[in-house]
This record gives C-alpha cells, structure tokens and sequence, in this order.
C-alpha cells in the first residue's frame, strides 16, 4: 500500500509516546497504548497480573502437564541442572574412564 511504511511519520494524527530518548533527549514519536500513552519500548506493556485471581491464573498457566515449571519441575531433581547437562556430565565423566582404561592397557 502507499504510504504504509511512513504511517506513523510526522503527519499521523494519533497519540505518540512522548518519552523522552536516550539518545538525543527528544520525544519518542512511536505510537502509544491507549492505556497508559506510552508504546511498547517505554512502558506499555503488561506489569503481570495484580488481582488475586490473575496471580491464580498465572500459577496455573506456569505448569506443564500439571506440575510446575521452572527449578520445581522433576526435570531439575537438583534444583538447577537440567536433563541435557546431566547427559554431558555423564559423557564427560565416560570419556575420561574411557582415557583411564586405555592408559592402563599400555
């Protein structure tokens, strides 16, 4: 379409975010939410839930299969070490039997 890559330049009517920019202290001139005025890099995205109910929901959506996610889940047995590095650990460990066995057969 024409114009679509300037939509938002400096003759768009809408709201702008107004933050200011680090880079050169002017205003930020993407468009903002309608919720709070800012766009998405200066604070218009979502803070989490804040009612009771959103946190319920969050807790149930962080699960898989119905156990929680994250240092809890059974794939973490020690708490931060995840299937792939105990499967590297268990190889490195083999190799060096491995270098051990055949230095002894020398």
């Amino acid at each position: 379409m024409p114009g679509e890559a300037t939509r938002f330049g400096p003759g768009w009517p809408g709201k702008r975010c107004g933050a200011k920019r680090r880079r050169d202290g002017k205003p930020c001139e993407a468009p903002g939410y309608s919720r709070n005025g800012r766009c998405r890099v200066h604070g218009g995205a979502s803070t989490g839930p804040r009612t009771e109910e959103g946190k319920a929901r969050m807790r149930i959506a962080l699960t898989k299969t119905g156990v929680a996610a994250g240092p809890n889940h059974p794939s973490f047995p020690d708490g931060k070490h995840g299937p792939r590095w105990r499967d590297r650990k268990r190889e490195r460990e083999i190799k060096q039997v491995r270098q051990a066995l055949a230095w002894m057969d020398r």
